[in-house]
């Protein structure tokens, strides 16, 4: 029976790796492109779709992280804590938008 060395295991995490770098940096990607939005103010939309990208991020990195080692517990944390400052925002565009929309039938 053969044993699994360190560097057998690492060369059969490599196409885990590659996998989930090529989705989490779709999901990344999606989160950048949204920042100046958010940054702006420019539409509630860009706070949501940021939200869903940090979402999307921890999803994978939860599925993909241990092939990382644990340095990816560091990102899931930083990942997180980007998700929880944009919830009050979120909450408030919500609220915002509903009222707008309607005062907008009121009239």
């Amino acid at each position: 029976m053969r044993r699994i060395t360190a560097t057998m295991a690492a060369t059969h995490d490599e196409p885990l790796r590659l996998l989930g770098a090529n989705i989490l940096m779709g999901h990344l990607t999606a989160l950048q492109v949204q920042l100046p939005g958010v940054v702006q103010d420019e539409d509630i939309e860009c706070v949501h779709k940021t939200r869903v990208a940090s979402r999307r991020i921890r999803a994978a990195l939860k599925l993909f992280g241990p092939a990382y080692g644990k340095k990816h517990q560091k990102w899931t944390r930083a990942i997180r804590r980007i998700t929880r400052a944009l919830s009050p925002a979120r909450d408030l565009d919500v609220q915002l938008d509903f009222l707008r929309t309607f005062s907008a039938k009121l009239n």
